[in-house]
């Protein structure tokens, strides 16, 4: 993988991105066989193509063979109207899928894939693969928003929205942010020394501050309590009934 040092986390999730991308051409190249739509058959082969060209370009970037610029997907515009938000009925089909079991598969492969690709994005190292994998996961985006076009005009996927009282209701509680107040740790100018840490005032009055250290005769769980109790915590605690008794008893 030429020179470039790839980290551990970086070569698994290149991994994870090609060999999903190879899932991803496959899966597309089985389920255009069953469409039946010319549109639909149309944008299945630009996809594929699409896709198969982004492979190679990751690949040889991982290779060293050089850094492709980055070609960004762009939908293509709809050629027919809305057909209106009819629900499609889900059902088996028993005898072959249709068009609509087709699109839902691209969708949902390319929904799975542009996660795929942006989480490997923010765990990559390399700068360049790191490009590539931003606008791989854009391209897989857009992908998906062009699949989901075609089922909303085809009525496979409709497009439902909430009543405008719902939305406002939703949506009411955020307003702009005005008077933004100034940051509560003002940052330190360079070549200042930082604030001491004010002294901590313990539960009997004496005075430490948080960064005060253990003299090293301190051996007990009680040497600490003293420190912070300001006094003897072991003589402060209340002897145990059992014992005044059985020292009384004694006595």
């Amino acid at each position: 993988m030429a020179n470039q040092p790839y980290g551990a986390h970086e070569i698994i999730e290149l991994h994870e991105v090609l060999n999903g991308t190879i899932d991803a051409i496959n899966t597309l190249q089985m389920y255009k066989g069953f469409a039946r739509d010319p549109e639909l058959q149309q944008m299945a082969t630009v996809h594929i193509r699409f896709i198969t060209d982004e492979y190679n370009q990751i690949v040889n970037v991982v290779h060293g063979l050089g850094v492709p610029e980055a070609i960004p997907y762009r939908p293509q515009t709809a050629t027919t109207q809305a057909s209106g938000p009819s629900w499609y009925q889900d059902k088996l089909l028993m005898n072959g899928l249709d068009d609509r079991d087709v699109t839902s598969a691209m969708l949902g492969c390319y929904k799975s894939t542009a996660q795929i690709k942006f989480r490997a994005a923010l765990e990559t190292a390399s700068l360049p693969i790191r490009n590539l994998l931003l606008q791989a996961a854009t391209n897989a985006a857009n992908l998906a928003y062009e699949t989901w076009n075609y089922m909303q005009r085809r009525g496979y996927y409709p497009l439902v929205s909430l009543s405008g009282a719902s939305s406002a209701q939703l949506l009411r509680g955020y307003q702009p942010v005005q008077n933004v107040s100034p940051p509560m740790f003002a940052p330190i100018p360079p070549g200042a020394s930082p604030i001491p840490p004010a002294p901590y005032s313990g539960i009997n009055g004496q005075e430490h501050s948080f960064d005060q250290t253990l003299p090293e005769s301190f051996s007990s769980v009680n040497d600490v309590n003293n420190l912070s109790m300001g006094g003897n915590a072991a003589e402060e605690q209340p002897e145990p009934a059992a014992r005044k008794r059985t020292k009384k008893a004694g006595e």
